[in-house]
C-alpha cells in the first residue's frame, strides 16, 4: 500500500503515479499494516502456573477482606453506633457495659463496681424504646451531640442530649474511639466537712490526706473529692465518738458537713475527766498567784492568748476580794453535759456542774479600827462550761469560764 507524499491518497502498491495527483511514486517505501500473532501471545497467556492464578486470587480476595474490614470498623466504631450501642445498654439496665462505654476519669471513688451497686440502688428508669433523632453540630473535632427521643415503661415520651467525645487512644489501632461524656454524672470537688479529728470513708473508702484542703476552718477537717452524682454511704470516726453512718446525695456545687457526733461512754468519761482535771488546776494555780504558763497545757495552742486573758481575769477576781481569801477548795459532784453547739463549728461543747467545800480567812475592822481575822468554811455549788478541739492526739481546751467559789 503505497501514500502519495504530495496529497496523501492512498495507492496500489504497484502504481508508479498517484491516482489522484499524477505525482511519481517509484521510489516510495511501502507501508504494511502490522500484524498480531494472536496464537503466539495465547500460548503465552495459558503458561500462567496454577500456583500463579491461586496467588492472584488470594489478593483479590485480601483487597475484598481489607476493603470489608475498614468498612465495618468505620461503621461500627462511629459515633452515633457508639451512641446507639450505648442507650442499648443503658435499656438494657447492663450497667457494667454502660460503666465501659462512659469516659469516666481516674479516681478512688469512680470504680466499676461503685457505680454498678449505686446504679441498681437508684431505681433507674426503664427505658422501653429510644431513637437517635439527629445529631447535632460538633463542637470541635473531638465532640458530637445526638438528639435522643426515648420512651419509659409506665410513661411517656422524653429527649436528652447524649454527648460523646473522641479519645485518645484509637480502637483495633485504626479506627476512631468514642465515649459517652461523664460530665452530667460526675460530681468535681464535692466538699465534705467533718470534726477535726474525724476519719472519713465514702461507699467504704477511706478518704486520705491528699484529698484534705489546706485551709481548714477551725474545728473542722475539709475534704475535696470527685464521686457519681447521686446517693453515697458516709462513714465518720473519731476519737472517744460513736460511728457516724448516714446517707447524703452528691450534687454539683453542693457540700455536706457533719458536725453533730455523738460522744461515746467512754468519751464522756473523758471528757468529764477532762473538765474536772481543768478545774482543779486552774483554781490551784489562781490561788497560789502562778502565771498563765504554768497552766497553758491545757489549752490548744491556736486558743492559748484568748484562754490566757480568761485565766488572768479569773485569778484577779479571786484574789481582789477584800474580805475573804480562799485557802482551800475541794471539788465534788460533777454533773457533766455535751453538745457541738459551740461558737466554732466541730468543736465539742460542756458544761458541768459541781459542789464546792471551802476554808477561807475572812478580815474586817473592828469597832475599835483594829484589824480582825477569822478562819472560816463554807460549801455551795457552782458551774463552768468549756470547749474541746482535736490537736491530733488528744482534745484540748478551746475556751473555758469558771464560777467563783467566793
Amino acid at each position: 500500500m503505497l501514500f502519495c507524499p504530495n496529497c496523501g491518497i492512498k495507492n496500489e502498491d504497484k502504481a508508479k503515479f498517484c491516482e489522484n495527483c499524477g505525482t511519481k511514486l517509484e521510489g516510495i517505501r511501502i507501508v504494511k499494516k502490522p500484524t498480531i500473532d494472536v496464537k503466539k501471545y495465547g500460548e503465552k497467556a495459558k503458561s500462567l502456573t496454577k500456583m500463579q492464578i491461586i496467588v492472584l486470587a488470594e489478593v483479590i480476595c485480601l483487597i475484598l477482606v481489607i476493603g470489608m474490614f475498614f468498612g465495618m470498623g468505620i461503621s461500627q466504631n462511629s459515633a452515633e453506633s457508639v451512641a446507639r450501642r450505648y442507650l442499648q445498654a443503658y435499656s438494657e439496665q447492663n450497667w457494667s457495659r454502660v460503666y465501659d462505654m462512659t469516659d469516666y476519669p481516674e479516681g478512688g471513688l469512680l470504680q466499676k463496681y461503685q457505680f454498678i451497686e449505686l446504679m441498681k440502688s437508684s431505681e433507674a428508669p426503664e427505658i422501653t424504646s429510644f431513637e437517635i433523632k439527629k445529631d447535632k453540630q460538633a463542637v470541635s473535632g473531638i465532640q458530637k451531640s445526638f438528639n435522643v427521643e426515648y420512651t419509659i415503661k409506665g410513661g411517656g415520651a422524653d429527649t436528652l442530649q447524649l454527648n460523646l467525645t473522641k479519645q485518645g487512644e484509637k480502637s483495633i489501632l485504626f479506627f476512631d474511639r468514642w465515649k459517652v461524656s461523664s460530665d452530667e454524672q460526675v460530681v468535681k470537688d464535692f466538699c465534705i466537712s467533718v470534726p477535726a479529728g474525724a476519719s472519713v470513708a465514702v461507699d467504704g473508702i477511706a478518704l486520705t490526706d491528699s484529698e484534705k484542703a489546706e485551709n481548714q476552718i477551725d474545728g473542722m477537717n475539709s475534704y475535696y473529692v470527685t464521686l457519681f452524682t447521686g446517693s453515697h454511704k458516709l462513714q465518720v470516726a473519731a476519737p472517744w465518738f460513736e460511728l457516724y453512718e448516714t446517707d447524703f446525695s452528691a450534687v454539683q456545687g453542693e457540700q455536706f458537713t457533719v458536725s453533730d457526733l455523738k460522744l461515746a461512754d467512754e468519751g464522756q468519761t473523758a471528757v468529764q475527766a477532762k473538765m474536772q482535771e481543768a478545774l482543779e488546776k486552774v483554781y490551784r494555780a489562781a490561788m497560789s498567784g502562778q502565771e498563765f504558763s504554768e497552766i497553758s497545757d491545757l489549752f490548744l495552742d491556736k486558743y492559748k492568748d484568748s484562754c490566757e486573758e480568761s485565766y488572768d481575769n479569773f485569778a484577779s477576781g479571786l484574789h481582789n476580794q477584800e474580805s475573804y481569801t480562799l485557802n482551800q477548795v475541794a471539788f465534788t459532784d460533777f454533773k457533766c453535759k455535751f453538745n457541738y453547739n459551740t461558737s466554732h463549728k466541730g468543736m465539742l461543747g460542756a458544761e458541768m456542774t459541781f459542789n464546792y467545800d471551802t476554808q477561807y480567812t475572812y478580815s474586817y475592822k473592828s469597832w475599835m479600827n483594829n484589824l480582825v481575822t477569822e478562819e472560816e468554811t463554807g460549801n455551795g455549788g457552782s458551774y463552768m462550761s468549756a470547749s474541746f478541739g482535736y490537736d491530733g492526739e488528744t482534745y484540748k481546751l478551746t475556751s473555758i469560764s469558771i464560777g467563783s467559789v467566793l
